[in-house]
């Protein structure tokens, strides 16, 4: 088996990393992009702060995910039955 010598480590800067996505995720939301509910957010973390350089619509991946097996599939039926509607609604 391959070493993973980062596994378990602390990287400075992933916080401030992740709290930048989730406040441009935000934004997208708050420029009415209600059906914009899944983005994969590529940075790197320099010595300067993260620097984000794409944001990837995770939508298209999200069909073969939600059926990979049959509790994911009953678990996003039940998300549908929930708040999915109202996003599909807006």
């Amino acid at each position: 088996m391959e070493s993973a010598p980062l596994v378990g480590q602390k990287v400075d800067g992933a916080r401030a990393a992740c709290m930048s996505a989730i406040a441009a995720h935000e934004e997208c939301l708050k420029d009415g992009h209600d059906w914009l509910t899944t983005v994969g957010w590529d940075c790197m973390i320099t010595d300067e702060g993260p620097v984000f350089f794409e944001g990837n619509v995770a939508a298209y991946r999200t069909p073969r995910r939600m059926i990979l097996t049959s509790g994911l599939a009953r678990g996003f039926r039940g998300w549908m039955r929930t708040r999915g509607r109202r996003i599909l609604r807006a």
